[in-house]
């Protein structure tokens, strides 16, 4: 692609052009088609599951109908935020399914306005975003107002800020964004600054970096700092691309913590030279990914890095998608299990198409990656029927943009333009659900993959460990399992055959069971109740009293209380009667602990916190499994 041309941060412009495809400019005949979902040429459409969190003419609950979004951020709780225009003019935030902000919601009555892709939210309630107040470059956070050009630097006596942008929150609430410092105050721009408010407040900003400072005897230039850096989730981690003085050709370094990891002109893994970065994630695991150019031939020159190897570029052919030589990235992810999702825009043989690529393992992108659509070949049903009601036209950004469209939760986010079947064209924000379950390899969330559809065995086709209580009979080990709770069934929860003296009552079919082999305790061993016996271990009251139900007012009772695996009590005896009611029943208190001694269920309690999301994303949206 040749080496970039991106203009100096100073005099960035602002993204604010969205990339809305008409029907005459979608595809060379494109309208000409009966049916859009044909328009890829390539045979019946894709259809893949999903759902639109937010979409262009919806009202989110302002009075005002949405008109479009902006890159996703998904925080640590694995919320998408993004922000976005709506038809009165206002802009809103977008945070975790519902509009937590609109600009008229300022309390102060400043005027917010001019506002910039990319935003922030700690998972937590916290956000930040970027935004004029008044005519001021600023930052706004859940907090109020943050900071704006014109108001004091701390950390440089009589310094101002000039600009504040590109802002990050991490899961504490801290802040990261990219300043203009005015250092003496007298309006010129003196050098650009990575900031960092440790507890979200402008009062504790630090720098990180700086126009002039000295990083491993490189130094700094004044406008240094690129807006493309990356912060992991939980603040440990932070990767930058920094400018220094020197050759232009070679200047231009990448710093993963305290260490550069590559820098323009040096060498590789593939035997050409880095000549151009682009994009940068980081995680908490301190891995990184960047995209960018080599200074090899144009077509295979634009490449995705991790970690410092090259593992797919221009000219590849990945996950059976040909990456084709003039393809483009438009955004590139990370997430701590070092799954990566990042997009191809790629000119192939029947129109320009965007691709969106999962890799379930970022360290083995070649073997561990499934494409998650292709525009215009590929439908999305939002109503879990299997058949499409959208095609997806676009992957709405016009360049390369950070964001974040992956968390640790099994979905992929995007901005796209959506055409329903009478081709009205709308943006939207999806969710699409990505599984790399049945790939023989254990990745993010899965707890086991053994590449098969048996159910039986100890990896369950979800690629969640078998268990007692998940409802398949596991060979070998399990002699039933009807996946519930309840032990007074043919099958109670320790998945062995409802015997008598298990401890817990068979309904139906047991009259006790007190789980010991103890004749004439009032429950026999055959689970039936004792007909009757006398002295201190009876079951049956001195005074002539029911044994099933204790003792009445003609006799006083004599015995103690004991109870089933169920918490159900059955009067075998009493201390003085002390226990018996003038009804004749009685039951002692927290009896139904006695389960735990005799055989109960060692696993109930695991079953709540079993792979909660890829039970959500396998089962609630149907997916089915990948196989290879």
């Amino acid at each position: 692609m040749g080496k970039s041309t991106r203009p100096s941060p100073f005099f960035r412009p602002r993204l604010l052009a969205r990339a809305v495809i008409t029907p005459c400019l979608a595809s060379a005949g494109l309208l000409s088609l009966p049916n859009l979902a044909f328009a890829g040429g390539g045979g019946m459409p894709v259809v893949v599951p999903g759902n639109i969190v937010l979409q262009q003419g919806t009202d989110p609950g302002g009075g005002a109908a949405v008109v479009d979004m902006n890159p996703p951020f998904v925080n640590a709780a694995g919320e998408v935020g993004f922000t976005g225009f709506l038809q009165d003019g206002d802009h809103y935030l977008f945070v975790g399914g519902a509009v937590v902000w609109e600009g008229s919601d300022n309390p102060d009555g400043a005027f917010l306005f001019d506002l910039e892709p990319r935003m922030d939210s700690s998972g937590a309630g916290g956000w930040v975003y970027p935004i004029d107040i008044n005519g001021a470059d600023a930052l706004y956070t859940d907090a109020g107002p943050f900071a704006a050009a014109g108001d004091p630097f701390p950390p440089v006596d009589g310094g101002t800020y000039s600009f504040l942008g590109n802002p990050s929150m991490n899961a504490d609430g801290a802040i990261l964004f990219v300043g203009v410092l005015d250092d003496d105050d007298d309006g010129a721009f003196d050098r650009l600054a990575l900031i960092r408010s440790p507890d979200g407040t402008a009062a504790s900003v630090e720098i990180v970096y700086a126009g002039g400072d000295v990083v491993d005897g490189e130094t700094v230039m004044p406008d240094g700092i690129d807006f493309d850096y990356s912060v992991s989730e939980d603040g440990a981690h932070l990767g930058t691309i920094l400018n220094m003085v020197g050759d232009g050709t070679t200047n231009t370094f990448v710093r993963v913590d305290d260490a550069f990891v590559a820098r323009e002109g040096d060498p590789t893994p593939d035997g050409d030279n880095w000549d151009n970065f682009d994009l940068l994630a980081v995680n908490a695991n301190g891995s990184y990914l960047l995209t960018g150019d080599t200074d090899g031939p144009d077509g295979t020159d634009e490449f995705v890095a991790f970690n410092g190897t090259v593992v797919v570029r221009e000219g590849d052919t990945l996950a059976g998608v040909e990456i084709s030589p003039g393809s483009a990235l438009r955004f590139a992810a990370l997430n701590d299990y070092d799954q990566a999702a990042f997009a191809w825009a790629r000119p192939t043989a029947n129109g320009f198409r965007e691709t969106v690529f999962y890799a379930c393992d970022a360290n083995d992108v070649t073997n561990q990656t499934i494409p998650v659509f292709t525009t215009i070949d590929t439908l999305l049903d939002v109503d879990g029927d299997e058949v499409g009601d959208y095609t997806i036209l676009d992957v709405t950004l016009s360049d390369a943009i950070v964001g974040k469209g992956i968390g640790e939760t099994p979905f992929v986010y995007a901005e796209v333009l959506l055409a329903d079947a009478k081709f009205t064209q709308t943006n939207a924000m999806i969710e699409v659900p990505v599984t790399c379950c049945g790939n023989s390899f254990v990745n993010g969330i899965e707890e086991c993959d053994d590449a098969n559809d048996d159910d039986t065995d100890a990896c369950l086709s979800t690629c969640v460990a078998a268990s007692c209580g998940d409802g398949f009979l596991q060979a070998g080990v399990e002699e039933c399992d009807d996946a519930n709770d309840d032990d007074t069934d043919e099958c109670p929860g320790s998945c062995l055959p409802a015997s008598c003296g298990d401890g817990f009552v068979q309904e139906g079919v047991e009259d006790c069971d007190d789980g010991n082999g103890d004749p004439g305790d009032g429950c026999e061993t055959d689970c039936t109740v004792s007909s009757g016996s006398e002295g201190s271990s009876g079951g049956e009251s001195s005074g002539g009293g029911d044994t099933t139900e204790g003792a009445d007012t003609s006799g006083s009772a004599s015995g103690s209380a004991s109870g089933s695996a169920s918490g159900t009590a059955t009067l075998t005896g009493g201390d003085d009667g002390d226990s018996a009611d003038e009804s004749g029943s009685s039951g002692s208190e927290g009896s139904g602990g006695a389960a735990d001694d005799a055989g109960g269920c060692g696993c109930a309690s695991d079953r709540p916190t079993r792979a909660a999301w890829s039970l959500f994303a396998l089962g609630v949206l149907g997916l089915r499994r990948r196989r290879r």
